[in-house]
């Protein structure tokens, strides 16, 4: 009875780590329809993210921006073209209201096009972990060596709430996923914002495992 308990015991763990196994193989390969090119080097490998496009790359602030600006150009009309329209104080109070709306649609249009031209290079050449990315605002890059990293994750962004636009955002459910690299020292290294979170979690894991950092780095779900 000893040795059916053990023979099945050992058949259990046998068989837990053959799907441990395929889960980890499962996790380091690249989603179908990913569109980065993995280039592998001697010492490492190098993950070239192509922007994203205009569409898929805004995370839906396109679409949102173009209704504010359709809606902005709507209240415009009425303010000119209507008879009996405000006149006085009323004029510059409606004036600068709709200058507001201009601004905010313009800057979520803005932010669209930024999200959406934005390439970025991730590279790991023996211990050593670059990261960049350009964008149409502005540019982020840094390096670290593997000991220096704490963590590689995917994640949601973190949103400011005095931010009308980050606001905004969690306000319709927008709030993008992103790669997360997190120092032992200083403060977190965000990236890829918008991409497939199935996509982010694959690039996080293949990370990992090319730095050899274990057991680190918890992937959201969305």
């Amino acid at each position: 009875m000893d040795q059916k308990h053990d023979q099945y015991e050992a058949s259990a763990k046998a068989t837990e780590q053959l799907l441990a196994t395929e889960a980890a193989e499962m996790s380091l390969k690249q989603p179908r329809g990913s569109d980065i090119a993995v280039e592998e080097t001697a010492d490492g490998i190098t993950l070239t993210v192509p922007p994203a496009g205009i569409w898929e790359g805004s995370q839906g602030f396109l679409h949102f921006g173009l209704c504010w600006m359709g809606v902005t150009a709507i209240v415009t009309g009425v303010l000119v073209f209507c008879d009996g329209g405000p006149t006085g104080q009323e004029l510059i109070l409606a004036i600068l209201f709709v200058g507001l709306l201009w601004i905010v649609g313009f800057g979520l249009l803005i932010g669209a096009i930024s999200l959406a031209g934005r390439r970025a290079e991730l590279i790991v050449s023996g211990d050593q972990l670059l990261a960049f990315q350009t964008g149409f605002v502005r540019d982020k890059r840094q390096k670290w060596m593997k000991q220096e990293i704490l963590e590689i994750r995917s994640g949601l962004i973190d949103t400011d709430p005095t931010n009308f636009g980050e606001a905004l955002a969690k306000m319709l459910n927008l709030v993008p996923m992103e790669l997360q690299i997190i120092p032992v020292k200083g403060d977190k290294f965000s990236m890829l914002s918008g991409r497939d979170a199935e996509e982010l979690r694959w690039v996080a894991a293949k990370l990992r495992q090319l730095l050899r950092i274990e057991g680190k780095g918890k992937d959201a779900v969305r």
